[in-house]
């Protein structure tokens, strides 16, 4: 019998190091806004806003599929978590799992993407759900570590420079 080798997910998953600094100095930043959930949408609007005055124009193609790999790599630990407080609490315990369409609505929510991509992305996770599984169980967060002690680093050096940045919404 051959092992199988765990498949290569890349250096990071999550947010790129870029999109997590600008969301610390967007944070540190707010706008008036009229609501939770409007407030997470104008994050992340704000956030693509900053890339594209940096960077240049978006992709006029609209967001690659590639994208969908933070939200993917979250509903597979959202969902690891859900199957190890079930081996907790035990096979006739009260927590539940939530179903694939839950973790793609709490993703899309979290995310601040459109509802469009509901159908697609849970038929994506559905058919990747192991990879995503293994993603979770396999990582030990050091390229979140890494990001996050120069994040902070920027942080001190802008501080001095009376620039304020949040890090405490910063996904790690």
């Amino acid at each position: 019998m051959v092992d199988e080798e765990p498949e290569d997910f890349g250096e990071s998953f999550g947010r790129t190091f870029v999109d997590k600094l600008i969301l610390a100095l967007v944070d540190a930043h707010p706008e008036a806004s009229k609501g939770q959930a409007s407030d997470r949408k104008r994050r992340i609007e704000r956030l693509r806003e900053a890339k594209r005055a940096l960077f240049g124009s978006g992709n006029p193609e609209g967001r690659p599929l590639d994208s969908d790999e933070t939200l993917l790599r979250w509903m597979g630990g959202e969902h690891y978590r859900d199957l190890a407080k079930r081996e907790v609490v035990g096979l006739n315990g009260a927590h539940t799992i939530r179903s694939d369409r839950q973790l793609v609505r709490e993703a899309l929510a979290k995310f601040g993407h459109p509802e469009s991509s509901h159908e697609r992305l849970r038929k994506k996770f559905g058919h990747e759900k192991q990879k995503w599984l293994d993603a979770e169980m396999l990582h030990d967060d050091v390229p979140e570590a890494l990001d996050h002690s120069a994040l902070t680093s920027i942080q001190e050096v802008l501080a001095r420079r009376g620039i304020a940045m949040r890090l405490d919404r910063v996904e790690r």
